[in-house]
């Protein structure tokens, strides 16, 4: 991620989300065979793994209650 773009919490807590993605896969090869496979298939926007990241990160926009 490139350092200009640490400040923005929405983004670094969605390139989390994808980072702990690719843990639960177990290498880099399988989360991209995963990840890949989905955004071809289903698209992009609408890609389980993506979803999970994005609405993850939207919950950091919402105000606390």
């Amino acid at each position: 991620m490139r350092l200009d773009f640490l400040g923005d919490r929405f983004l670094v807590a969605h390139e989390l989300v994808h980072t702990a993605q690719y843990e639960r896969c177990g290498s880099i090869a399988a989360f991209l065979r995963q990840y890949l496979h989905e955004c071809l298939s289903i698209g992009y926007p609408d890609a389980p793994m993506e979803q999970e990241a994005i609405l993850t990160s939207e919950r950091l926009r919402r105000p606390a209650t």
